[in-house]
């Protein structure tokens, strides 16, 4: 079983250059999405290192929380819905985490990310169901690791460098080679034989204690115990310098003949470590391995060097970690499925997950009495929106119609078959959006040009509604409101805004866009600081999935009402609106206000409106299709519920 080890660290070179060229468009959108919140990294075998170096990364580039578990411990956590998630596999196939990734989807966190080092697995199949999943899938040149990892290990350290320094300005972009990065000044040879020269101590004693300072070290260490445990390479406890401190400095009193000292230093641990060191017993063999910069590098550096050391130990012992004799218990423990186990519920599947997204919680937690009255709300929402007639359909364009990925694109085929079905069954449909002349070149180019006097678009929050059919006319500067005349100016002039933001102005308009997505709740935060006067003038500010708006009294998306109830003839009340961002202050809260409408992401607190009645793990335009498919139309009145005799587009 397996590949001889040395054989796979041959081919670390080639997976450096490899991994720092890969396509991995995907996982970048779920690590963009991760940087305002804190992240929960889950890995199995080799692949836990790779979480702990993730968990470092995020923490040390976002200043947010994060932890590093796995898969059986990830699916005791609770409240993961406001948590990025990322999940590492080099093979895609075993139990645990096709497991986790099922419980993760259902448990539907801000973002989920999950990168897989092998095409064509069963936990590509199963991410590609789900369209907000940020799934990356690639193979690694050099084949599949043998029974430790090695090469994958290196390539997810290299993808999470990129994907983190492509969405953050903290991290420096480097030119570096794998060589000068690990053996600094030397030839790598010449720097592999010193370090087995300089190791070769630590391996005839049967112990080793490997310490280390700051979290740069902790997936290098990780990685350590986890090859000295899975091939059986001797015996290993790994902690950091403080942590040592407090007891575990007995192991050396006492079995000191028997154990090796090992210290990863990073440049902020030289202090720590040397004073730590100076007072261990002369007659432990101690060995410092300087991996230099406190940051991604410095932890890509002591990772490489943990598998140098690995081998090492191996090598003196005997053994080839690439190539074990597993024994038949070991391979039955390993296949055990322990995720197939569904507790029965008192909820069918969309009551369930339409009052977890509804209260935040799942309904395990809540009292009887509260889950009750979810239960009444939300059965008399439906049962209105089912005997109800509507006389347009309104619809948010960004999020709902469009995902990030098509933002500046072409939507794709799958929604223009939706959209085009409803409309050629006579519905009109409105649409609201804070974009402009993209937007009605993105639709034009989606729909067939026979059904543009259909659509009524609300662009720039309502400040131009026209029908498809007409061009649109942006509005002359000189039009300005004069309120938005000045806090622009007031934006403009105000420093904090400028580094962290950029602005366009429209007549009606300013959307503050942040330059880094992180800092999208701290930009709010001070538009909304510098806009707060104006507020009682009937100025607002909200938050697109992209920026923050600030917009002129009267208007905003639910302004597209009144026209549309003109070209209709109906009153504003008989529309069905959908749309992304419910929650106040989110910029469809008041398109969401109506008595009918639906979430395909967050929902407002008002138990009368705006539920979410997607499936589980099913979000924005694929939850928007889902919506569509249950909406029919006749003689121009549209109803929810499918028409007798037709299936959903998901069974045909």
């Amino acid at each position: 079983m397996g590949k001889p080890y040395w054989s796979d660290l041959e081919n670390l070179q080639r997976t450096w250059d490899w991994a720092h060229q890969a396509e991995m468009e995907n996982f970048q959108r779920a690590v963009r999405s991760s940087v305002g919140s804190r992240l929960v990294s889950i890995g199995s075998g080799g692949s836990l290192s790779v979480a702990a170096f993730a968990s470092y990364i995020h923490n040390l580039y976002t200043t947010q929380g994060s932890e590093a578990v796995s898969p059986l411990h990830a699916a005791e956590l609770q409240g993961v819905r406001d948590a990025a998630v990322f999940l590492f596999s080099a093979g895609g196939s075993n139990p645990d985490v096709l497991g986790i990734c099922r419980r993760l989807i259902s448990a539907e966190p801000k973002a989920l990310g999950v990168l897989c080092l092998r095409a064509g697995s069963p936990l590509g199949r199963l991410c590609r169901q789900y369209e907000y999943v940020g799934f990356t899938e690639l193979d690694l040149p050099s084949g599949k690791d043998g029974f430790v990892a090695t090469n994958s290990l290196l390539a997810f350290a290299i993808l999470l460098h990129r994907a983190y320094a492509d969405c953050t300005y903290a991290i420096p972009k480097e030119e570096t080679t794998l060589e000068q990065l690990i053996a600094g000044q030397k030839a790598l040879g010449d720097w592999m034989n010193d370090l087995r020269r300089a190791s070769a101590p630590l391996w005839k004693r049967e112990h080793l204690l490997v310490l280390y300072g700051s979290r740069a070290a902790e997936a290098a260490t990780r990685d350590m115990e986890s090859k000295f445990s899975e091939a059986a390479i001797g015996p290993i406890q790994v902690t950091d310098f403080r942590n040592f401190a407090h007891g575990r400095h007995h192991w050396l009193d006492k079995r000191g003949a028997e154990t090796a000292v090992l210290a990863f230093i990073s440049e902020q641990d030289k202090e720590i470590a040397a004073r730590t060191l100076k007072l261990l017993p002369r007659k432990i063999p101690t060995l410092k391995i300087d991996i230099g910069r406190h940051r991604s590098y410095g932890a890509i550096k002591a990772l490489v060097s943990s598998l140098f050391l690995s081998g090492f130990a191996a090598e003196a012992r005997g053994i080839d970690p690439g190539r074990p004799r597993v024994i038949t218990f070991g391979r039955e423990i390993y296949h055990l499925n322990i995720w197939n186990h569904r507790q029965k519920g008192r909820l069918n599947a969309t009551e369930e997950v339409a009052i977890e997204r509804k209260t935040g919680k799942p309904v395990a937690f809540l009292a009887p009495e509260q889950l009750e009255h979810w239960r009444g709300e939300f059965r008399k929402f439906m049962s209105g929106l089912r005997e109800s007639t509507f006389d347009a359909l309104v619809l948010d364009y960004d999020g709902t119609i469009c995902d990030e990925k098509y933002r500046f694109g072409a939507l794709p085929k799958i929604m223009s078959l939706s959209l085009n079905r409803i409309l050629k069954d006579g519905a009109r449909v409105g649409v609201a959006t804070g974009r402009g002349d993209s937007v009605r070149k993105a639709l034009r180019e989606c729909i067939h040009r026979e059904l543009w006097p259909q659509v009524t678009v609300a662009y720039h929050n309502g400040s131009t509604i026209s029908n498809l059919e007409t061009e649109m006319v942006d509005s002359s500067d000189l039009n300005r409101s004069d309120r938005i005349r000045e806090l622009a100016t007031k934006l403009e002039r105000s420093y904090v805004v400028s580094a962290i933001a950029t602005l366009k102005s429209k007549p009606d308009q300013i959307s503050v866009i942040a330059k880094h997505p992180g800092d999208s709740k701290r930009i709010y935060d001070i538009v909304c600081s510098i806009a707060a006067a104006d507020f009682i003038q009937g100025i607002s500010c909200v938050k697109s999935s992209h920026s923050v708006d600030i917009l002129s009294r009267g208007f905003g998306k639910a302004a597209i009402f009144q026209t549309l109830a003109k070209v209709v003839s109906a009153p504003q009340g008989s529309f069905l609106c959908i749309g992304d961002l419910g929650a106040w202050p989110g910029n469809d809260y008041q398109l969401l206000g109506v008595p009918y409408s639906l979430s395909v992401l967050e929902v407002s607190q008002d138990p009368g409106t705006c539920w979410n009645i997607a499936p589980r793990g099913v979000r924005n335009s694929q939850a928007t299709r889902f919506l569509l498919d249950q909406l029919h139309c006749s003689r121009g009145i549209i109803r929810f519920g499918r028409a007798s005799g037709r299936k959903p587009r998901s069974e045909r």
